[in-house]
């Protein structure tokens, strides 16, 4: 029995012994948790500063390229927008309506006023023409519409004739193609009408390629 109070005794002087360190890290362990909760409040007040939920502008319908924007392609949601997003105010519809798009809006985008233009849908004397362009066929996977574009028409293999200038034209719009395993990029271009007909051919062939040139501005 004196034994087995002896090991009582011990186990109770070794409580003792440990309780003080323990009761030091409390106020430590209370901090740490302060320091937490006091970093989320703190990142939920920074991102209602910098981020604030505005109507805006956004298509309800695919556009496509060179289409009219009608009053009923146009809607509007509520949206948080951080600096530095273009976007239109649901007001401004004014923005949108009746101007062409300048390439395709799929539905849902956020409509902002680079997307459109005032001009005729196609101008005059000029024709929209599609080429889906093989990677190495087009000069950058950053071209945008409007730029400006010089059309070469590639000898085919085996040919000895050399490389036709077939004249300038400006890209109206671009999309990737569909499917799997698809590359490239499908790129519609305004030429002079007189060279429509050469141009679809050397698409038609995967002849036809692309120089990305000054604007001139």
């Amino acid at each position: 029995m004196a034994e087995t109070g002896g090991f009582f005794e011990m186990t109770q002087a070794r409580a003792r012994a440990l309780a003080p360190s323990t009761k030091r890290r409390m106020p430590w362990i209370a901090l740490g948790l302060l320091l937490v909760f006091g970093s989320g409040l703190a990142f939920a007040a920074w991102s209602r500063a910098t981020s604030t939920r505005v109507a805006v502008l956004v298509a309800s319908h695919d556009v496509a390229a060179g289409q009219t924007v009608g009053d009923d392609m146009v809607t509007t949601t509520e949206v948080e927008v951080g600096p530095g997003v273009r976007t239109l105010p649901a007001g401004d519809r004014a923005a949108v309506v009746g101007q062409v798009a300048r390439g395709p809006i799929p539905a849902g985008t956020l409509l902002s006023p680079q997307m459109v233009t005032d001009g005729a849908a196609v101008p005059a004397g000029q024709a929209v023409v599609g080429a889906v362009l093989a990677p190495g066929a087009y000069p950058t996977a950053a071209l945008r519409p409007g730029d400006p574009v010089q059309l070469i028409e590639a000898a085919a293999s085996g040919d000895s004739n050399q490389p036709r200038a077939l004249g300038a034209a400006r890209v109206w719009a671009i999309t990737s193609p569909d499917g799997p395993g698809a590359s490239g990029l499908f790129v519609s271009l305004l030429v002079p009408q007189d060279r429509a007909v050469d141009a679809t051919n050397a698409a038609g062939r995967q002849q036809l390629r692309l120089v990305l040139v000054g604007s001139g501005s």
